[in-house]
């Protein structure tokens, strides 16, 4: 049966990390437990918590405690025992859902019971961060902890929430996006706080700035040497001749995965093509009306951050692209379709003449209409 969850008492809740990481030594929690089934902002908590120590003016220690250990004693020696070396103290626990199983086996409630009891008595300078690798804080656990600690959850945002979690996040370390990278971000990195933080962190790192656009959140974050259609689609309605080709060099031209890859790219090219003569058609219509906009697009359910971006992004295409080039696109792909399917051939031949003369015949007008 699942255990019952926590009843609150004396809880101190954390609605994510960047308020943990905003918060002195003396206003945190002597007992912070951090659940979540992966450890992403636990390590930024850890590292905060180790940070501040560092500034108490005091000797202190700092103890790592993992499931491997299997010796539950050495957390009782750590918490209730007087050291030799300092007062102040730091203890980490990792994989805190197997290293308190002994805990709660029926045996062993006299340990239970003897943990129980003195914890309320630990030291104002013993701290204790514990990674709970679960969904859940057990109600049995929480009791062994006199129902008295901090606790943080790594919950998903909600789609209206990710942008405002994004922009604390932002503020908190004094970076900027671009619109478009805001929307990049909000819609490929996982929606959490760990994941956001830790996404920055590699941008900050690896860019040696504070200012972030669009192609740097997709490079650096989700680089791949693999062929991608679905962004050598992107660079045509971009316009990007330059990047088409750098994705395109990437493509394996042998077996298989050379159709299977070519055919995304195809079928990505018709799905965008008819979104763009949909757009073109609704937004003379429709003018400013976003609702029927999307009602007719399939894309109701979208979160709104998600409409704005799609909506800019097909304004843009709509300009790019005029109806000679939306004609010239629907014959291109319809001829491709009937020669291949007249063809013999077991790949696609985007090597040969007609495939490469109709892609640059596609730059070319591109660049007539504008």
């Amino acid at each position: 049966m699942a255990e019952k969850q926590v009843k609150k008492k004396e809880v101190l809740e954390f609605k994510n990390s960047t308020e943990i990481l905003a918060t002195n030594l003396k206003d945190l929690p002597n007992i912070l437990f951090y659940v979540s089934e992966d450890s992403l902002e636990f390590d930024l908590v850890a590292t905060h918590y180790k940070d501040l120590f560092k500034k108490i003016g005091e000797q202190y220690e700092t103890i790592t405690i993992v499931p491997e250990d299997e010796d539950v004693s050495k957390l009782f020696t750590e918490l209730f025992n007087f050291s030799m070396f300092s007062n102040w103290k730091l203890i980490l626990i990792r994989g805190g859902s197997d290293f308190f199983k002994p805990f709660l086996k029926v045996e062993k409630k006299d340990m239970y019971d003897n943990f129980k009891r003195n914890i309320t008595g630990i030291s104002e300078k013993i701290f204790v961060v514990i990674h709970m690798d679960s969904k859940e804080l057990s109600s049995k656990i929480a009791t062994l902890f006199d129902n008295k600690y901090g606790l943080l959850k790594n919950r998903n945002f909600w789609p209206d929430d990710r942008k405002k979690a994004l922009e604390v996040l932002c503020r908190a370390e004094k970076i900027i996006f671009d619109a478009d990278a805001i929307e990049e971000f909000i819609h490929r990195v996982p929606p959490n706080t760990g994941s956001y933080h830790r996404s920055i962190t590699k941008l900050k790192t690896l860019l040696h700035k504070k200012h972030f656009t669009s192609k740097e959140v997709v490079d650096i974050l989700f680089p791949t040497n693999e062929f991608n259609p679905f962004q050598l689609a992107e660079y045509i309605f971009q316009k990007n001749k330059l990047e088409f080709y750098k994705e395109f060099s990437k493509l394996n031209r042998d077996g298989e995965n050379h159709t299977k890859g070519i055919l995304s790219f195809l079928t990505s090219m018709l799905t965008r093509t008819d979104e763009v003569r949909k757009a073109k058609i609704l937004i003379e219509r429709y003018k400013n009306d976003d609702t029927e906009i999307f009602k007719h697009l399939g894309m109701s359910t979208y979160s709104d951050g998600r409409k704005r971006f799609i909506k800019q992004r097909l304004k843009k295409e709509t300009s790019l692209f005029s109806d000679k080039a939306l004609t010239f696109l629907y014959d291109f792909l319809i001829n491709l379709n009937i020669r291949e399917k007249s063809s013999q051939m077991k790949t696609i031949d985007v090597e040969g003449l007609y495939f490469q003369s109709n892609i640059e015949r596609l730059f070319v007008i591109l660049n007539e209409d504008n």
